[in-house]
């Protein structure tokens, strides 16, 4: 029921959109059809604090081990690739409204490890996944510079649907002591709303088709993920541990007593963590807001 309060005032307002096009005296001047790609950005939020305190973490065990950590947290900040789709239905020749489709994967991976030679080493693989698409609708105004060079914008709003994964996999061994593994694998998904434009430049190529180049920026957060948690123990005593849980996606900071420290934590179930050595629980967010840059191509049909 949470969901729907975001589609279905979408696609009213699409509707009363299409209605009011389909009234325009110049509607016969058809629609076309606009594919892009590029670069762009994403905050990401929790889950880059999340690997920052990952990495926080080793530094910790580094320090109190007196060895050397290898590795770093890939932060989810950085450039990735942005793909889209849009059908423009044109009611003249300055404005047109538009519905499009994209989506702007991430997925770093990151190699961290704390060892002392020949007597104890600790490594993990964080590989964090992030595809989010969106549904957008758009009102464009063309502004022509020349016959076939004009400028427009784009405002809009639009839903961004995110599965986020992470799976994180750990190794100890202590010479003689204890060796163990861990394996963690997160599955989640969220649905909201968010906002988007844009500013770029069309340059008509012939007369049913046009290249761009567009910059524009979103805004978009989500804080109600929910999905599946599965966590695997294994050590060299024997000792067995696999649990799977349901719920919504948490998080919040736990104290480690051996490291003298908080560190950032995230977990599954249907309430939110609690206990002494827990503080700052809350719903895990993630910022899908950035910007990008493409260029593509638009045809007129």
């Amino acid at each position: 029921m949470k969901k729907e309060r975001y589609v279905c005032p979408f696609i009213l307002t699409a509707l009363l959109l299409l209605a009011a096009a389909a009234q325009a005296d110049d509607l016969g001047r058809g629609f076309s059809f606009k594919a892009s790609g590029g670069i762009g950005q994403v905050r990401s939020a929790d889950l880059n604090a999340y690997g920052e305190g990952y990495e926080s973490h080793f530094d910790d065990m580094a320090a109190s081990w007196l060895s050397s950590k290898q590795g770093e947290f890939n932060n989810m900040n950085t450039l990735g690739g942005e793909i889209g789709i849009d059908v423009l239905f044109n009611l003249n020749e300055n404005f047109a409204i538009g519905f499009g489709l994209g989506n702007f994967p991430r997925k770093p991976q990151s190699d961290l490890s704390v060892q002392e030679e020949g007597v104890i080493s600790f490594n993990a693989i964080l590989d964090p996944r992030i595809s989010s698409s969106s549904l957008t609708l758009s009102l464009y105004y063309f502004y022509p510079f020349t016959s076939n060079l004009r400028v427009y914008i784009n405002p809009g709003v639009g839903l961004y649907l995110s599965k986020m994964a992470l799976n994180t996999n750990s190794e100890y061994d202590e010479t003689g002591v204890l060796s163990y593994s861990e394996t963690v694998e997160l599955s989640t998904h969220d649905l909201s709303y968010g906002f988007q434009g844009g500013l770029g430049v069309e340059m008509t190529v012939g007369g049913y088709m046009g290249v761009f180049i567009e910059a524009s920026g979103r805004y978009s957060k989500l804080k109600s993920y929910r999905g599946r948690l599965k966590y695997t123990f294994l050590s060299s005593e024997g000792g067995v541990v696999a649990r799977t849980t349901s719920g919504d996606l948490w998080y919040f900071e736990k104290y480690n007593s051996t490291l003298g420290n908080w560190y950032p934590q995230i977990q599954v179930s249907e309430e939110a963590p609690t206990g002494t050595d827990i503080r700052n629980a809350r719903t895990f967010t993630a910022n899908l807001s950035g910007f990008s840059i493409r260029i593509g191509i638009r045809l007129k049909l």
